[in-house]
């Protein structure tokens, strides 16, 4: 159930679901998301050596998530001044991560592979620090998403998102490197859920025919940005709608 409160939107949460209780799932999406980029990145770099500068880069960085997830207490049933102490550090090391990455992006060549895996990690963080700071604010915002939200629903989400995020004294600005575009998401779910009434929930559509169904839709459509997608993101997309974190925000 959703009210408002001083123009703002407040979450009513189930009872017997403390914060600790939503903080503790999010800890688990966090160390799940670690380890699928440690495997993931770990295999690139046995195909391609990542170099020493941005290997210590990345340790530091995941040392800094699996000591926040490790250590974050979560059975006191409420939350401490030590667990916002770990997700502040936290935060600290995301910017300084993000920056540094930056940086070093400027001088040297990162493969598409590796990049695409930082910008995963990166959003896994992000994403789990903006509803960590949500749960516990004073000024809470509710997800306002259905079960299967549209473009124009997240894009109302990460407005109100901001606001939160002020509140509680983020004022960073939003991470370089997690690009998503969500007219494209929408429109692939679309065509996919169509595609796969016809076909069968296994099935997708062949990513050439994907093209031409997007050459239609950029000619019919207001779309500042012509909508386009390579083999690759084309894949990620197909990925991210098998193993159900499609509809994520980050």
């Amino acid at each position: 159930m959703t009210i408002y409160k001083s123009g703002e939107l407040v979450l009513i949460k189930p009872k017997g679901r403390t914060s600790i209780y939503y903080i503790a799932g999010l800890l688990g999406w966090l160390y799940f998301d670690l380890s699928e980029f440690k495997v993931a990145v770990e295999k690139q770099h046995n195909l391609s050596p990542i170099p020493k500068q941005l290997q210590s880069l990345i340790t530091t960085y995941c040392r800094a998530i699996l000591n926040c997830a490790d250590n974050y207490p979560t059975k006191a049933g409420r939350v401490s001044v030590a667990g916002k102490d770990l997700v502040k550090k936290l935060s600290n090391e995301f910017v300084t991560f993000d920056d540094a990455y930056s940086n070093f992006k400027t001088q040297n060549k990162v493969t598409k592979k590796l990049h695409n895996l930082i910008c995963e990690l990166n959003g896994s963080v992000q994403w789990f620090l903006q509803q960590h700071n949500m749960t516990i604010s004073s000024i809470k915002i509710s997800n306002p998403l259905s079960s299967d939200p549209t473009a124009d629903e997240l894009n109302d989400f990460l407005n109100k998102e901001k606001i939160s995020l002020r509140a509680v004294g983020y004022t960073n600005k939003v991470l370089a490197n997690r690009p998503k575009n969500w007219e494209l998401r929408d429109f692939f779910k679309v065509k996919t859920e169509l595609f796969q009434k016809l076909n069968g929930k296994a099935k997708f559509i062949k990513y050439y025919d994907f093209l031409k169904e997007l050459d239609i839709q950029n000619g019919t459509t207001h779309y500042q940005k012509q909508l386009q997608v390579s083999v690759k993101g084309y894949y990620l997309l197909k990925k991210a709608w098998k193993n159900g974190s499609f509809n994520r925000i980050v």
